[in-house]
């Protein structure tokens, strides 16, 4: 899985940055306030999640055969993958993937997602 952009303590940074200047007052003010606080949430998320993120990398990096998502990516469009034996293990990585990345960016996206598939 590669890094996200920013990575936890920058998005920190950022938000510690901004909450130095005032806030400007009204509705602008308050839908700033809304993003920096959905950022700290983001950082912390990405902050207490590291252990899974360790343990989905390495079990993509084995479904794909490689830890560089680049070379990964040019096996896919080349398809190496495209018997059913080697592409089920790598969409569960890659699903798994993306649902560890939803519960850091957005988890009531991903809770919404969820309860979609199992309805």
């Amino acid at each position: 899985m590669t890094e996200d952009r920013p990575a936890p303590d920058a998005l920190l940074r950022a938000v510690a940055a901004a909450l130095r200047h005032r806030l400007p007052d009204g509705p602008a003010g308050q839908e700033r306030l809304g993003l920096l606080l959905n950022a700290i949430g983001i950082a912390e998320r990405a902050l207490a999640g590291g252990e899974g993120v360790t343990r989905i990398r390495a079990r993509l990096a084995a479904a794909g055969g490689t830890a560089d998502p680049a070379a990964l990516a040019a096996e896919i469009r080349a398809g190496t993958f495209d018997d059913g034996a080697s592409a089920a293990p790598l969409h569960d990585a890659l699903a798994e993937e993306a649902r560890a990345r939803l519960a850091i960016s957005n988890p009531r996206y991903l809770e919404g997602w969820l309860g979609e598939r199992n309805a």
